[in-house]
């Protein structure tokens, strides 16, 4: 959605906007040039063997039909998964493996920005993250990296103490398993 504004990837943070403000975004877009046949050609005939796209960014916006929201991409004009296009341009014309930017954080997730206020525990956001990587590890076919950014400490939260006994942020043990254990050949990298 931030490409709608252009003016970076962080405006809603630069800028504060309001979730309730930036997620009126959705309405907007609709990318209509999008072609995941051209783009897997072009990216193999640059010579790439592999291609990273966000899944989910720091606004909270999926860019893919995830059952555990419906701030996505299929509930704006565009209706469409295009990862779920990308993946299977990439199975088609082969060469080229597909990899998912994962944002830890999420300005737009009540249980990561307003846990107090909407009575969600820290839990919940994990269950969220978790799954998410779930519903990527198991809709996309074969997955060749997971590329997770966010992971800092973040001013929202009150009581950075609870925190950091709470599991020290985002569980990465389990994290990690879940995609060890559905696509194993994938690298993961964390900033």
């Amino acid at each position: 959605l931030y490409s709608l504004l252009g003016r970076g990837e962080w405006v809603m943070h630069w800028e504060k906007i309001p979730p309730t403000d930036y997620e009126q975004l959705a309405s907007q877009f609709n990318p209509k040039k999008f072609n995941a046949q051209e783009w897997v050609g072009l990216a193999a005939d640059a010579g790439q063997q592999y291609m990273v796209i966000t899944s989910r960014h720091h606004d909270g916006f999926s860019m893919y039909d995830t059952r555990l929201s419906e701030y996505k991409v299929t509930h704006t004009p565009f209706g469409r998964d295009p990862l779920a296009e990308l993946a299977e341009a990439c199975a088609q014309q082969g060469g080229i493996k597909l990899g998912f930017y994962v944002s830890l954080l999420d300005w737009h997730h009540p249980a990561y920005r307003f846990r107090e206020e909407s009575g969600m525990a820290w839990a919940d956001y994990l269950g969220f993250l978790h799954g998410q990587v779930r519903e990527l590890c198991t809709n996309y076919g074969e997955v060749c990296c997971f590329w997770f950014d966010g992971d800092w400490p973040r001013q929202e939260i009150a009581d950075e103490n609870a925190y950091f006994q709470a599991g020290g942020s985002f569980e990465y043990e389990q994290l990690y398993e879940i995609i060890r254990q559905l696509q194993p050949d994938a690298v993961i990298i964390n900033n």
